[in-house]
């Protein structure tokens, strides 16, 4: 007999000490009965699967973000839609934790959405120049 040993979900956050709607997000989870945990700017240095298994930084932070990230574990994907509903329209990146982020320091993660946020910044201003030329 098959004993299923339900995945531990968790949200991992970064929330700079500045950041003005942190209160929100945290009521936000918490509405939604989500688990999440809170990580240090010194956090930051580690992997995503460190940070998820609760591993505390011993390095001190350099360069912390100044915005705010969430970043998903083993939500399944109701559970997902209705975090991500409630975090909608409040100010930070988002990412799911995967194969292959979960190796990644949180630093790393943050670099990238904020080039990825870029890209698709570019992409719109661009389909947005071309539907202007075309009227």
């Amino acid at each position: 007999m098959k004993v299923r040993i339900p995945k531990r979900e968790a949200v991992l956050l970064y929330l700079p000490d500045d950041a003005p709607d942190s209160e929100s997000v945290r009521t936000a989870l918490l509405g939604e009965n989500i688990p999440f945990s809170e990580l240090s700017a010194q956090q930051l240095t580690l992997t995503v699967q460190e940070c998820f298994e609760g591993k505390d930084a011993v390095l001190p932070g350099k360069n912390a973000p100044e915005e705010a990230m969430a970043v998903f574990c083993n939500l399944n994907n109701a559970r997902l839609d209705a975090a991500l509903s409630a975090l909608r329209g409040l100010p930070l990146l988002k990412a799911v934790m995967t194969p292959t982020n979960r190796s990644w320091s949180m630093l790393s993660l943050y670099e990238e959405l904020c080039r990825e946020r870029e890209a698709v910044r570019r992409r719109c201003e661009q389909k947005e120049r071309g539907s202007r030329q075309e009227g």
